[in-house]
Formats: C-alpha cells, structure tokens, sequence
C-alpha cells in the first residue's frame, strides 16, 4: 500500500505547527518592539521635562513626524503587521510612539476611517484579530 498520504500529512502537520510557532514568535517580537519604542517615547519625555526650558538641545523626530497620517498609517501597517494583521489601538499605540502628533478630538476613529477607506481603495486589507477589525498590508 501506498504510505506517500501518511507521510504528506505527518509533514504537513509538522509545518503547520512549525508555522504556528513561528507566528507567535514574531507577534511576541512586534508587542516586544511596540513596548520598547513607547518606552523610548517616554524616556524622551521625561527628559524633555527635566531639560531646563532655556536648553537649546531639540528633540529628535519621531518615525512618523512630517508624515500625514495616511502615510504614517501605510507606513506602521507595512512595516508592523508581519502578516497577522493589527488592531486599530495598535496602529493608534504605533504612531503615537513613533511621534505622529494630532489634535484630532478622536485619534482612534479618524485612524480606523483612514483605515476604512484604504481597505476599499485596496491599499490595506482587513479582517479580524481577536475579533475586533484588524489590518494587514497586502504584500503587492
């Protein structure tokens, strides 16, 4: 009898879980980052606030300043997402570590309009993670 079924399926079993594995690895590397860099972004702030007003040492541009905040969103979800997708607050967490600046009165629903509309002009594409929306970069 032909065993070739049986060993395709042990193999595919094994890269399954191998794929799993590393998924989870990267998503732990990418909430790693994201703590990081908020940490950085806080560092910087203590520091600022410690710095004497009349010090002339200029704070250095975050990743996202000088971005509109559609580039800044293409920019977080392409270089974030490792295929799984990010969560509205996560991208919100991103930029806001990264230095992009708003004043908008609702940061988090002009990110998720911005995404909406980059999912229809298929800039971005969309799904759930966690069961909440979530966004991933269509790797063009």
């Amino acid at each position: 009898m032909d065993d070739s079924i049986p060993k395709l399926q042990a193999l595919l079993a094994k890269k399954t879980d191998t794929l799993k594995f590393l998924r989870d690895q990267v998503a732990t590397i990418n909430e790693e980052a994201r703590k990081t860099e908020s940490q950085i972004t806080g560092i910087n702030e203590a520091i600022q606030e410690l710095t004497p007003k009349d010090a002339s040492t200029p704070k250095p541009p975050g990743r996202y300043s000088g971005m509109t905040l559609t580039q800044a969103i293409l920019v977080s979800v392409k270089t974030h997402d490792a295929g799984f997708g990010m969560r509205v607050a996560e991208i919100v967490e991103d930029l806001k570590a990264g230095g992009f600046k708003s004043e908008a009165k609702d940061f988090y629903l002009s990110v998720y309009s911005i995404l909406q509309r980059l999912r229809q002009e298929g800039k971005v594409g969309g799904g759930k993670k966690d069961g909440r929306p979530a966004f991933f970069n269509l790797r063009k």
